[in-house]
């Protein structure tokens, strides 16, 4: 109850009575409640998304890793889907946050899209072995970055993007990735295995 009153303090809110922070408590946690538990049958996914994050979830005090799950529908719509406390990479936190999905009516998506953590890759391949999984491009890219010196990481990442925005098929990707970095740099692999599924 103190976070909320700190927060509503911090958005300008002034002070709130102890009673309407109570009341904001009660109704916060009944909508979330509502939104983990909502029927999820009438949505189809062309793409689900997995990621986690690390967010201040209180005024003060150190960060703790939220697990995110969202999607593009066959209509173009993005959809979040869920959201809930979990460490980073724990395989047992992905598969249940998955588990909630499957038991509220969410069926398998055609492509799963995220990042290359062993703990989410193994809860991935438990919960939708037949699903294709494409490897997150803005992951690699900053792994790929990290061994650049700064001074051409705007140019590499710059020629990256265009190289897979233009690429018809993922041998044309790679073979574009390559000329477009140039002779004297280290070779850039943006594919590779997962990483350009989506040209399958």
């Amino acid at each position: 109850m103190r976070d909320v009153e700190s927060l509503c303090e911090e958005a300008g809110l002034g002070q709130v009575s102890k009673a309407t922070a109570s009341r904001l408590c009660k109704e916060l946690r009944e909508r979330f409640q509502a939104f983990q538990e909502r029927d999820l049958s009438g949505i189809r996914l062309v793409a689900l998304l997995l990621d986690a994050i690390s967010l201040p979830v209180r005024p003060h005090g150190a960060k703790e890793g939220v697990l995110c799950a969202w999607g593009i529908t066959e209509e173009g719509e993005r959809v979040v889907l869920d959201v809930c406390l979990g460490m980073r990479e724990a395989e047992e936190d992905w598969t249940s946050l998955g588990r909630s999905l499957t038991r509220r009516g969410l069926q398998a998506p055609l492509l799963i899209v995220a990042d290359g953590a062993p703990g989410l890759t193994n809860a991935i391949e438990q919960l939708w072995p037949q699903a294709d999984r494409q490897r997150c491009t803005v992951h690699r890219l900053r792994n790929v970055l990290a061994t650049v010196p700064e001074a051409e990481r705007e140019r590499v990442k710059a020629a990256s993007w265009r190289a897979l925005d233009e690429a018809s098929s993922a041998e044309d990707g790679e073979e574009a990735a390559q000329a477009r970095q140039g002779a004297r740099r280290p070779r850039l692999r943006l594919g590779g295995g997962l990483g350009l599924t989506r040209f399958r």
